[in-house]
């Protein structure tokens, strides 16, 4: 079986074209493996490190937020439009499918 039989029937395939050997002048170009593990790779972890740092000290829940809204609610003022709530609703379902 070839790879025009395979794409045959796929939507926007017009032509299938063969793949030919690389040259001898383009297998040079491509290090061995012994070439590649001499060549040093670096890194700066400095700036990941200090940036989880300073994720790690911001806190998970926003206190001020929750007071507010725990306020709101015993206060009888909470208000959401029920629009919002069937937008999250139907984006919550859709994206765990």
């Amino acid at each position: 079986m070839s790879a025009k039989d395979r794409v045959d029937g796929l939507p926007g395939v017009t032509h299938v074209s063969p793949v030919l050997p690389a040259t001898s002048a383009q297998r040079q170009e491509i290090p061995s493996r012994a070439d590649a593990s001499s060549i040093a790779d670096t890194a700066d972890v400095r700036t990941a490190a200090r940036l989880t740092n300073e994720t790690m000290s911001i806190p998970d829940v926003r206190m001020e937020k929750v007071a507010a809204v725990q306020r709101a609610l015993q206060n009888g003022d909470y208000q959401v439009s029920a629009a919002d709530v069937a937008d999250k609703l139907i984006d919550h379902m859709t994206k765990s499918r």
